[in-house]
Parts: C-alpha cells; sequence; structure tokens
C-alpha cells in the first residue's frame, strides 16, 4: 500500500491548480511548521510544502517538517503550549483526539474552507472534524478502517457474507491444528463494534453534533442484537476469545491455516510478506446486515495562536484539496476522505485499497469526545464475558453500562 512518490503524482498535481473561491493568500514572508508522523506521512508533508512553496512564490511562503507520531500529538501540542515553547503552526492527529484538542485551546474553529469540507467529504470525516458546538475544527487528510483479508485458495472470488465462512468452517476448522475458517480479534472492541454497530447501536446519545458522555447506550436492544449476532460466528473462529490478537492472527494466516481475518491497511505489507496469494474485501454481511466498523480520521488542525494563521490554514486546505489527496495516497496509500475519490481510478485500480475505502462507506468514525477513553477496557471485559458464555448478553452489557458511567462520574467530578 505504502509506496514512494512517482511522477504520477506531481502530474496530478499541476493538473489542478489549487485555489479558493474567496481568494485569501498567505501572510507575507512568513514560516509554519508542521508536525507529522515519519515515514511516508512525513514525506508527504515534504513533498506538500515544496509544492506550496512553489505556488506561492510571491508571497515567499515557508514549510518547516517537524517529524512527531500523529498519535503523540496532542499531548505534545499541550506541553508546547504550556511552556511557551516549540508548539506547532499545523499539526497532524487522529481524529479521536479532537475533543481534548478543543478542551485545551489548541486547536482553530471555523477554518477557511468549512464548507468545502461539509459538502465534499465523506460523512464519516466531516462528523470527525466537528465539535461538539457543530464548528468545523480540522482537515480530514484520510480516513482509515479496518475489512476482510481473505486466502484466494479458499475464496477465490471473496467472501460475501459471514454465512459463507460458517458453512466452510464445518469442513476446514480444526482447534487442535489452530485452523480455522476466521479469525479477529474480538477482545478489542475497535473490532467488535463493528457487530455492536451493526443494527444501529450507538455508544453515546447526541444533543444535536455534540455527543453526550451522560447519555450512554451501551446496553441498548441494538447493542444486545450486534453482539449476539458476533456471537454467532463462534463456529466459524477460535473458540475463546484473546486469540486473535494481530501477532497470532497474521502467523497463522501466513502459514495457510486461517481462510480470512478481519485487519486494516497497517498489515498489508505484512501479509504480502507471507507470501500468501490473498485478496480485501470489505467486510461481508451478516444476517443481511453490514457490520458497521469504527473508522479513524487523520486530521490536519491550526494552532489557535499561530502567528500566520492564513499561512497555516491555506497549507492544510493545500494538504487536503483533491489533487493532494491522490498524491497522498499514491506516497502513503491510505484512502481520501473525499467522497469523489472513492471512485477515482487512482483509487479502484489498487483493488486492496479500494476494499478500504468501500468499507469505509459502512464506518462510522470513533467518537471525539474525552469519555471515550471509559469506554474500551469495560467493553473488552464485556465482550469477552459474553463470548466465553460466562454471562449473558445482556448481563455483559449492563455490566459495561454501569462501569463506564462511574469511570465517566469519576474523571469529569475530577476536572
Amino acid at each position: 500500500m505504502k509506496k514512494v512518490l512517482t511522477t504520477a503524482a506531481v502530474v496530478v498535481l499541476g493538473a489542478s491548480a489549487f485555489t479558493f473561491a474567496a481568494g485569501p493568500l498567505p501572510e507575507k514572508n512568513s514560516t509554519i511548521t508542521v508536525w507529522e508522523t515519519p515515514g511516508t506521512e512525513g514525506q508527504f508533508i515534504q513533498y506538500a510544502a515544496k509544492e506550496f512553496e512553489k505556488q506561492f512564490a510571491a508571497e515567499n511562503v515557508h514549510v518547516n517538517f517537524v517529524p512527531v507520531q500523529a498519535n503523540l500529538t496532542i499531548s505534545k501540542m499541550e506541553t508546547a503550549v504550556q511552556t511557551g515553547q516549540g508548539a506547532a503552526d499545523v499539526f497532524v492527529f487522529m481524529s479521536d483526539q479532537l475533543g481534548n484538542a478543543i478542551n485545551g485551546g489548541l486547536i482553530m474553529p471555523d477554518i477557511v474552507n468549512s464548507q468545502m469540507i461539509q459538502k465534499n467529504f465523506m460523512p464519516a470525516a466531516v462528523q470527525a472534524a466537528t465539535g461538539p458546538d457543530g464548528r468545523i475544527y480540522g482537515f480530514p487528510m484520510s480516513i482509515q478502517t479496518y475489512a476482510m483479508y481473505y486466502n484466494k485458495k479458499y475464496f477465490p472470488n471473496g467472501v460475501q457474507t459471514f454465512e459463507q465462512l460458517i458453512t466452510f468452517a464445518k469442513t476446514y476448522n480444526n482447534a487442535t491444528n489452530s485452523q480455522y475458517a476466521l479469525m479477529f480479534d474480538a477482545s478489542n472492541f475497535y473490532y467488535s463494534g463493528a457487530f455492536y454497530q451493526m443494527y444501529g447501536a450507538k455508544i453515546f446519545g447526541t444533543d444535536g453534533a455534540k455527543y453526550n458522555p451522560s447519555a450512554l447506550q451501551i446496553n441498548s436492544a441494538a447493542a444486545i442484537q450486534g453482539i449476539q449476532a458476533m456471537i454467532s460466528l463462534k463456529p466459524a473462529t477460535q473458540s475463546q476469545i484473546g486469540q486473535g490478537s494481530a501477532n497470532n492472527m497474521m502467523g497463522l494466516f501466513g502459514q495457510g491455516k486461517v481462510a480470512a481475518m478481519i485487519d486494516g491497511p497497517w498489515d498489508v505489507q505484512r501479509a504480502q510478506s507471507t507470501g500468501v496469494d490473498f485478496g480485501i474485501c470489505p467486510l461481508p454481511t451478516l444476517n443481511g446486515k453490514h457490520p458497521i466498523s469504527f473508522s479513524e480520521i487523520r486530521l490536519m488542525g491550526v494552532n489557535q495562536n499561530t502567528k500566520a494563521p492564513m499561512t497555516a490554514q491555506i497549507f492544510a486546505a493545500f494538504c487536503t484539496s483533491p489533487a493532494m489527496e491522490k498524491a497522498r495516497f499514491q506516497i502513503v496509500g491510505e484512502t481520501p476522505a473525499i467522497t469523489a475519490l472513492a471512485a477515482d481510478q487512482t483509487i479502484t485500480q489498487s483493488p486492496l485499497a479500494a476494499a478500504f475505502a468501500q468499507q469505509a462507506k459502512y464506518s462510522v468514525p470513533l467518537p471525539n469526545i474525552p469519555a471515550m477513553a471509559a469506554v474500551w477496557t469495560p467493553m473488552q471485559a464485556a465482550v469477552a464475558s459474553a463470548w466465553n458464555g460466562q454471562a449473558t448478553t445482556t448481563d455483559a452489557l449492563n455490566n459495561a453500562q454501569n462501569t463506564i458511567i462511574q469511570q465517566i462520574k469519576m474523571a469529569y467530578s475530577s476536572n
């Protein structure tokens, strides 16, 4: 999925000059600092910086890249703001951290192309970039979710339904040999959440555009139905939860012992290194329903205290323009967040990338409020107890609901 920058990316950019309808310009003689993960993600920023400096040569703008892991950005920004040293003008972060960025006063609202984002980007990306006040805070760079890897030896045409895997397992599964039709990390709510949400279950209620942490819906009828549907997959997969860890799953898939597994784009290269002839398809239907996976959106934020607000905003908008998101796909391999690009030949001609883009249509962003941190561990315990038959699904989710409520109360009362 990841590849080095090619001349094709440059041609793509050159074919469509970047403009704003309102025509704002960067501040003259300004310099901004951008934080992004090192590796191909950072390579894209450096490429975009050069193109941006060329396009706005008359304004004499400069972009400095500093490598900072996206999952550490918000905590590092908080420290930089507190000390008054080294804060970025533009920073890349994962969308579930937006609430923390807003609460910390780190990020600028009502960015220059808010209307364009609402019109042109995938609904999940728009939702992820929107704060509890309904204002747009982030520039969506890419959308990332998981899908199904399948061994073409067993499923040459992919997997359309989970029922296919249950049927296949009857003659294929051999627990003694660690041989399974399906494997996934059911103990991780990031993955089991796809089934939890399949019948429309939510984690939090909402007040308009705002997630309401006081309106927890963990034990709703739809949630119980979704987890029960997931448990119906036990005949196709490992009997005990916890065996589907990423390393164990990939090892068995590489040995040809696992016919299909649920995983994300981050493991494409590892799967390719096994030598297995595999494909990737969107998550199959179960009981005629599409599982609704969690998605994470990579966002660019602008420091609301930057000394070059127009340069910073225009650079972020430049990086998330259609031409640049196509160029980023060619460099990084992550699915663009712009709706129209899902059908672009650049994406569709890559079958592996196309599968993740198709699944993204059946995804919802991780809730971007701090209270989400209280959900993961209790839900892991609840799903495990229901899967292993230690509790009914109703009791397990009732327990999770009560635990999460208490944890949220404690967290909010301490603030």
